[in-house]
């Protein structure tokens, strides 16, 4: 069941990903014809599934529809009336593992970045790595995360716009 049509700002942030996902094919190719090292190859492409993949959730709203769907799962088990606690408790979990994963990313990156386009695309990986968190965060959805996201200063939008445009534009720098 796919929820109600996708909003305009739902519609900017699709074409974003689109541009952003063209770019990083772009990067992906200049990276196997150029001689670079096989993970840049790698990681562009991984980038360009990744924005295909974020277009699809704006233009059907899947997040919102997983999103309903967890609530409705959790209601049915009754899980609903406390789901606070579980909530705080999953978004423990997740920072714990962010910042772990945070941690054995830059020790990784500080051995194999070795010059300019290493450092692009391990920092445009990395932007990526933050928008999952992002759509972890969203869907977990407890109240005080959602005033911090969706409150006056939009931290969301900023964060998922801002981390686009980011990695669009480090994919564009790639090629000079």
């Amino acid at each position: 069941r796919l929820s109600s049509a996708p909003s305009a700002l739902s519609l900017v942030a699709a074409g974003l990903y689109a541009l952003a996902s063209l770019s990083c094919l772009r990067a992906a190719f200049l990276a196997s014809v150029s001689g670079q090292r096989s993970w840049h190859t790698f990681g562009w492409f991984v980038l360009v599934g990744l924005f295909i993949a974020l277009v699809g959730l704006r233009l059907f709203n899947l997040e919102e529809v997983f999103r309903t769907e967890l609530r409705s799962l959790v209601r049915v088990q009754e899980g609903y009336a406390d789901r606070r606690e579980w909530q705080s408790a999953l978004i423990a979990v997740i920072a714990g593992i962010s910042a772990i994963a945070a941690f054995f990313g830059f020790y990784r990156a500080s051995k194999i970045v070795r010059g300019r386009r290493d450092a692009v695309i391990a920092i445009a990986l990395g932007g990526a790595a933050m928008m999952l968190l992002l759509i972890l965060v969203r869907l977990v959805s407890l109240h005080s995360v959602d005033q911090l996201l969706y409150g006056p200063l939009k931290i969301n939008w900023v964060a998922d716009l801002g981390l686009s445009a980011s990695i669009f534009s480090l994919s564009i720098y790639y090629g000079f």
